[in-house]
C-alpha cells in the first residue's frame, strides 16, 4: 500500500566511474526516499558535457531489508582521465570533482549543469608520463576527496612536479570566486620509483569545527626498499600510511594515528568518535575507530593475506619489541574494497544512525548498524557499480 499524503524526498548521492577506451564517463547516482511509505527511490543521473541539462538514463528497483529503493540514473559524461573524483551537496546544487581535478555543478531543481564552478587543480598529469624517476605508474595524479566547510572547498589530490620529478600529496582550499587554490599541506616527495593506487585522501572536519582530518595511504611504502621510508606506515614522522589533522585556526598539521594502508572513508559520528573505512590486502578490509596516537598495525598486522597465497603479514624480527596495534571494529570477508562512508540522519528512519558505506570491488553500498562501538549487522545492497564516493542530503 502506498502512502497517498504529502511525500518528503530525501537523497543519497553516489559517484562512480565507467571507463571506456582512454576516457571515463563520470556517473552520479541519487537515492531518494519518500518519508511515510515503505518504498524509497534511487536516482542515477547523466550529464553530457555539451548539454545544458542532465539526461536521465534508466530506472530500477533495489530491495533492502527494511524498504525498497526506486533508482533513477543520470550521467556526467566528460573527458576526465583516470579513476577517482568526489562529490558533495551544497544547498540545491550537486557539485562534482572529476578524477583529473575539474569541477562541475548540477542544479538539482532545474537539472541545469555548469562546468568550471571552481578552478581546475594543477596536478601535473600531462607531464608524468615523461618522468625519468617514476618508472612504475598504476595511476595518474587524481582528486581524492572534496569537502565544503564554512565557505571553503577543501581538496585532497596528488601533484606531480616536473622540475623535481616527484609526486607529492596535497591538501588545498579555495572559496568560490577565487582564482587560485591555497596549499594547506604538502607531503614530502614520494621517495621511490613507484606511484601506486594506495593513496587514501579521505577528509572530514570534526564536530566542533576545529580541525580537518585527512588520510594518506601508504603509496606502496609498506615494504623494505633500503630507504628511510621503509615501512612508512609505522613511522613517527612520515605521513604515508597515517591519518593527520590540520588545525583550521593555526593551520598546523600533526600526525594523528599510524599503521594504515588505504583509508578511503572518514566520518565523525554523533558521539564524536572518528570512524574509518580502510582498504586492506586480500581479505583485510576494515572499519576502525580512530584514536589519537594509536597504531592500527599495517603492514605488520592484518587479517588479510598475500595476493596469490594464504601467507599472513608479519614483521622483521627487529621490529617486534614493544609492537602493539589496535583491533578493527569490523572486518569484511571476502574483500569489498570499502570507499567513502557517512552516518545517516535523513535518508530513512530505518537507517537513522547507521553507517552507509560505498564499495568498489563489491559494487554495493552497505548499511551498518553500530551500537556501543560494536557492529550489530552489515547489510549489503548490490548496485552493480563501483561506488567511489557518496553523501546524503535532506530535502532539495
Amino acid at each position: 500500500m502506498r502512502y497517498s499524503g504529502h511525500m518528503v524526498k530525501k537523497f543519497i548521492y553516489l559517484l562512480f566511474l565507467v571507463p571506456f577506451l582512454s576516457c571515463s564517463s563520470l556517473e552520479t547516482s541519487v537515492f531518494s526516499t519518500n518519508t511515510g511509505i515503505p518504498d524509497s527511490s534511487l536516482t542515477l543521473v547523466t550529464v553530457p558535457r555539451v548539454s545544458e541539462k542532465i539526461v536521465r538514463l534508466q530506472q530500477s528497483l533495489v530491495e533492502t531489508q527494511f524498504f525498497n529503493i526506486d533508482t533513477d540514473e543520470f550521467k556526467i559524461s566528460n573527458d576526465a582521465r583516470g579513476s577517482g573524483g568526489a562529490l558533495l551537496v551544497n544547498g540545491k546544487y550537486l557539485e562534482v570533482g572529476t578524477a583529473d581535478g575539474r569541477f562541475i555543478g548540477v542544479d538539482l531543481k532545474t537539472e541545469e549543469i555548469e562546468n568550471g564552478i571552481l578552478p581546475a587543480l594543477n596536478m601535473g598529469s600531462d607531464s608524468l608520463p615523461q618522468s625519468k624517476t617514476i618508472t612504475y605508474q598504476e595511476t595518474l595524479p587524481r582528486l581524492h576527496d572534496l569537502v565544503l566547510y564554512q565557505g571553503y572547498y577543501y581538496a585532497t589530490f596528488d601533484r606531480y612536479a616536473p622540475i623535481e620529478d616527484r609526486v607529492r600529496f596535497v591538501v588545498a582550499r579555495i572559496r568560490k570566486g577565487e582564482k587560485d587554490w591555497d596549499d594547506l599541506y604538502v607531503s614530502p616527495p614520494l621517495p621511490t620509483a613507484l606511484f601506486t593506487l594506495g593513496c587514501g585522501g579521505a577528509m572530514e572536519v570534526d564536530n566542533a569545527g576545529n580541525s580537518l582530518y585527512f588520510s594518506v595511504g601508504d603509496f606502496g611504502l609498506d615494504r623494505q626498499n633500503g630507504l628511510p621510508s621503509d615501512f612508512a606506515p609505522q613511522s613517527e614522522t612520515l605521513p604515508w600510511g597515517h591519518i593527520l589533522k590540520i588545525n583550521l585556526t593555526t593551520f598546523r598539521t600533526v600526525l594523528f594515528s599510524k599503521g594504515h594502508r588505504n583509508p578511503l572513508g572518514l566520518t565523525f559520528l554523533d558521539n564524536g568518535r572518528l570512524l574509518s573505512s580502510e582498504m586492506g590486502p586480500r581479505g583485510g578490509d576494515e572499519l576502525n575507530f580512530i584514536s589519537q596516537g594509536m597504531n592500527y598495525g599495517w603492514p605488520f598486522s592484518s587479517y588479510g593475506t598475500g595476493y596469490g597465497s594464504f601467507n599472513r603479514y608479519s614483521m622483521p624480527q627487529d621490529w617486534k619489541t614493544g609492537f602493539v596495534s589496535e583491533e578493527p571494529v569490523y572486518l569484511f570477508l571476502p574483500s569489498v574494497a570499502p570507499s567513502s562512508l557517512f552516518q545517516s540522519k535523513t535518508f530513512d528512519e530505518s537507517w537513522s544512525g547507521n553507517i552507509v558505506m560505498g564499495s568498489l570491488k563489491a559494487e554495493s553500498i552497505f548499511s551498518i548498524k553500530i551500537i556501543e562501538e560494536k557492529v550489530l549487522y552489515s547489510e549489503q545492497i548490490p548496485l552493480g557499480k563501483r561506488i567511489r564516493d557518496l553523501t546524503e542530503s535532506g530535502n532539495v
